[in-house]
């Protein structure tokens, strides 16, 4: 029975026999995506799944996580601002501006929970590398 070499992301897992049961590794953690799988090509492999009759690299494939930015009145007041919702990880978009009023106060910026601060127009991405289960996390701006 011959054997072949097996490799995850390109680093070489040592030599495997045809038809033996092939145990996964864990993945490298990726910071704002979820881990979906060990693939070749189109094929994504279980654990346990028998070795094939050729040299294996495994790719690591993931999925963008998505979160929602909500506008914070932070005190204003006026019609609520519309989300934007199912915002990709590495995906770009331009903050709105602000709609809200607040007496004696001229809208400045957009300032997020960790203390970042964007100006109305300004072109952000990654506000976040959190996934809540199955809701997207929600990450909210204030004025």
């Amino acid at each position: 029975v011959k054997s072949y070499n097996l490799s995850f992301d390109g680093e070489n897992s040592g030599s495997r026999t045809y038809g033996q049961p092939i145990t996964l590794i864990d993945s490298n953690e990726k910071p704002g995506y979820v881990f979906s799988g060990w693939y070749d090509g189109e094929i994504k492999y279980e654990d346990g799944m028998p070795m094939p009759a050729y040299d294996l690299n495994l790719v690591s494939k993931y999925e963008p996580i998505a979160y929602t930015i909500a506008f914070d009145a932070n005190g204003g007041s006026g019609p609520a601002m519309d989300p934007f919702k199912d915002v990709k990880y590495d995906q770009e978009l331009t903050l709105p501006a602000c709609e809200y009023t607040r007496e004696g106060h001229d809208f400045v910026r957009w300032t997020n929970a960790t203390g970042n601060v964007f100006a109305a127009g300004a072109t952000v991405s990654n506000l976040t590398t959190v996934e809540q289960g199955d809701q997207p996390a929600e990450r909210r701006i204030g004025h």
